[in-house]
This record gives structure tokens, sequence and C-alpha cells, in this order.
């Protein structure tokens, strides 16, 4: 990955986070519905935008974040629903 895609890729994940810490818990669940879209929309356009490799990277995170024992906080929820989402779109394997 060279450095602008890293740049792009850290640039995404700040923004979502970001925006999620700004969420009040009222209304959770459809923020958290469109995070993950969201989430999934940033994949999609990595990979037509930037490469293919980048957008698996990202899904690849997510797949790590899941894999860990534990209680999931939000942000790690929205970034595993926004790569199902995705996933089923074809962005990423």
């Amino acid at each position: 990955m060279n450095p602008k895609q890293a740049l792009v890729l850290l640039a995404s994940w700040s923004l979502l986070l970001s925006g999620l810490a700004a969420c009040s818990t009222a209304d959770q669940n459809d923020i958290s519905a469109a995070d993950a879209q969201a989430h999934a929309d940033s994949i999609c356009l990595t990979s037509q935008q930037l490469d293919r490799d980048s957008a698996q990277l990202m899904a690849d995170l997510a797949d790590a974040m899941a894999a860990e024992p534990g209680v999931k906080d939000q942000p790690t929820r929205t970034a595993i629903a926004g790569t199902a989402i995705a996933r089923s779109r074809g962005c990423v394997d």
C-alpha cells in the first residue's frame, strides 16, 4: 500500500470514529445503521477509486476485530456491520 492509500484509509477510519463519538444514545439504532452504510460506502469507494487491495485491507481489519474475544464497542460493531454490507455489494471478498 502506498502512502496516499494509507492516508485515505486512515482518514476514512478517523472520520467514521469521530462521527460515532458524537452520537447520542437516543437515536443509536438509526445512527448505527447509517454509520454502517457509510462505512460500506467508504469501503466500496476505496475499492472503486483506489484499488481493491486497500478496500480488502479495511475488510480484513474488521474481520480481525470481529474475531477478538469479548464485548465489542460501538465503532467496532459498526465496522463489522459495514464490512458485511460492502461484502454483500461485492466490493470486497
